[in-house]
């Protein structure tokens, strides 16, 4: 059983082990053929007429389904079917070897979203929604037989049980329910959030349910009707959340493999599982062995992300069937477990590479064939007046082309824009960094809406991964991830809403990264930007200075009286030769006066007393010469 709340993806082996179901959040089913590796189905509902899919179930049906108006002269063979619930709360049966909804079950059905389906006995189905109902739909009558209340906690998950005829219905608890009664037999209490997927097993006629939950790295076996005062649980230790578990019981040997989130896969072998179950402690159980996948085609070793694992059809030879890959590409193959190293890694080639060389050769040459399309030259309208002729005729001359090459202004972004969704689509198909370049190289936003009006639905997550990409490098890059990102949320929001919370997330989580950690940076780079513009400010404000050139701007020389008479200008006149002596005998003065305010200094003084004592001899040497 696959529910909608399990992983980003809805899947499930059939029960032979041969057959892949995988329910995408686009609404597509596609089926693999995991003994040949070859993708068989593909399933795209109309879900303006139908509600899209939740969960859904194998189921084999033996002779008709459904009632029938004329009988059946011949017993039909055991048919696969896909039991598909509906967001809608009703049950569509698809049909594996018609490819086509073949029946939609008749009833009231449930009052909201079915979110778990299984497969009862006696061609008897049973889901739950999330009115908190079980219902149980007849594959005879393809018709509602009953239902009943389980409380108020809404339901995630549900099994049957085919030994005791009871069910088991969880949401964060298991609850044991009695189909005949309908009444609650026992809870069980272990996980913190909703329980997403159950599986059943049988040892030595005892029952025991398997459970994982939603955020929980471990896997809880409960057993089921155990006395009150023995453990009823025993836990094994993951390093991440399950995504699919399949399990092998032999005698009272049990072997459990699950996938996690990451791509590992984790395997665990319990020898004695009755004395595991009365021994078991709250230490949880590590796994025996550990298997990762790795690529060998690149220089740096990178990791293939493991999808779903089954041991049905390996059962005999004791191995363990293994699909890896993406969701686009899934290649299955049967591994044997090595128990000599606690941790397995095999090398192996891109999900690409398929193993069955005819089958490749044979798509491939299906691939390379072409259709020529059938035309009817009577519903032709051509644009000049000359017809063109057929195959073996005369060739058309240019000026006949060029006449029928007509473009306006309205068609011609619209046909630009369709040839490069074309080139888009290869790009994207093929990840060529060239294709991808001449596409990114256009910035005519009228050809990038009408590109992206083009771009198909399952292009836009691969579309959303290159812009990523494109966003981690430098800032011309980052200007055209920008600019196709912003048209693409305009013209493809019904699709991005669609896809779902959880996907759309995981699609735009390492873009929004990106985007906040650029957007940190330049904070600190605009704090950075600012404080070195004051600072080169500064440095300018102190080492510039205004440079004040001393010669004149302007000289203007008026002639006066002195030139008209003929004086030289050169020549100074007597009135200031007059001048500048007053000047310096008013100078002498002011410094005479200033010495005398001061009062002098001592020598100063003595040296003005010798000089007069000199005066007063000279004066008496002139009169003894007299004399």
């Amino acid at each position: 059983m696959a529910t909608f709340q399990n992983t980003l993806h809805v899947s499930e082996h059939s029960a032979d082990g041969k057959l892949y179901a995988l329910l995408s959040f686009d609404g597509k089913l596609k089926i693999w053929n995991t003994e040949t590796n070859e993708f068989q189905r593909e399933f795209v509902p109309n879900f303006h007429l139908n509600a899209p899919f939740t969960c859904f179930t194998w189921i084999t049906v033996d002779g008709t389904l459904g009632p029938r108006k004329t009988p059946q002269k011949k017993a039909q063979q055991s048919t696969e079917y896909v039991a598909l619930g509906t967001r809608s709360g009703g049950v569509s049966l698809y049909s594996y070897s018609k490819s086509e909804i073949e029946y939609n079950l008749k009833g009231e059905g449930h009052q909201g979203s079915i979110t778990a389906i299984c497969r009862g006995k006696n061609n008897v189905l049973f889901t739950c929604g999330d009115d908190c109902r079980v219902i149980v739909w007849s594959l005879e009558t393809g018709a509602q037989i009953s239902s009943w209340e389980i409380g108020n906690e809404k339901p995630s998950s549900l099994v049957y049980l085919a030994e005791s005829n009871r069910l088991v219905v969880a949401g964060r608890q298991l609850y044991l329910w009695s189909v005949e009664n309908q009444e609650l037999e026992q809870t069980y209490t272990g996980h913190s959030t909703n329980v997403t997927m159950l599986k059943y097993l049988v040892v030595k006629t005892k029952e025991f349910v398997l459970s994982a939950s939603k955020t929980d790295r471990i896997l809880t076996l409960w057993r089921i009707k155990a006395a009150k005062k023995s453990p009823n649980s025993y836990t094994y230790l993951m390093e991440d959340i399950p995504y699919s578990v399949a399990s092998r019981v032999e005698d009272d040997r049990l072997e459990i493999a699950a996938v996690t989130r990451s791509g590992v896969l984790h395997f665990f072998a319990v020898d004695s599982l009755g004395k595991s179950i009365e021994q078991a402690s709250n230490k949880p159980m590590k796994p025996t062995l550990t298997i990762e996948i790795a690529n060998d085609v690149s220089q740096l070793v990178e990791p293939i992300p493991i999808c779903s694992v089954s041991m049905e059809i390996g059962r005999a030879q004791k191995k363990l069937q293994i699909g890896y890959g993406d969701r686009q590409v899934l290649r299955f193959e049967l591994v044997e477990p090595d128990f000599n190293e606690r941790r397995q890694v095999l090398i192996r080639s891109g999900s690409k590479a398929v193993s069955n060389d005819a089958a490749a050769k044979k798509r491939t040459t299906n691939a390379l064939k072409t259709i020529t399309p059938i035309v009817n030259l009577e519903n032709v309208e051509f644009q000049s007046k000359e017809v063109v002729p057929r195959k073996g005729n005369k060739e058309i001359p240019m000026e006949t082309r060029l006449e029928n090459l007509t473009f306006d202004s309205l068609g011609q972004s619209s046909a630009v824009g369709r040839n490069v969704a074309q080139l888009l689509v290869q790009a994207l198909h093929s990840h060529d960094a060239n294709l991808l370049r001449m596409v990114f190289l256009n910035k005519d936003e009228q050809i990038i809406r009408a590109t992206l009006k083009r771009l198909p639905p399952q292009y836009i997550s691969s579309l959303i991964t290159e812009l990523t990409v494109l966003a981690q490098k430098k800032t011309t890059h980052v200007h055209t991830s920008i600019l196709w990102l912003k048209h693409l949320l305009q013209t493809q929001s019904s699709q991005l809403m669609a896809i779902g919370t959880i996907e759309l997330y995981a699609t735009f989580g390492p873009l929004l990264g990106i985007a906040e950690h650029r957007a940190n940076t330049f904070q600190h780079l605009t704090k950075l930007s600012g404080r070195l513009d004051l600072l080169v400010n500064q440095i300018k404000q102190n080492t510039d200075h205004d440079i004040i050139e001393d010669s004149d701007l302007l000289v203007y020389e008026d002639k006066d009286s002195s030139d008209e008479d003929g004086i030289p200008q050169d020549e100074e006149s007597s009135d200031d030769q007059w001048d500048d002596d007053a000047a310096e005998e008013e100078e002498e003065q002011v410094e005479g006066m200033e010495v005398c305010e001061n009062g002098g200094n001592d020598s100063d003084m003595e040296s003005d007393m010798d000089d007069d004592d000199d005066d007063e001899n000279d004066a008496e040497e002139d009169e003894s010469d007299d004399e």
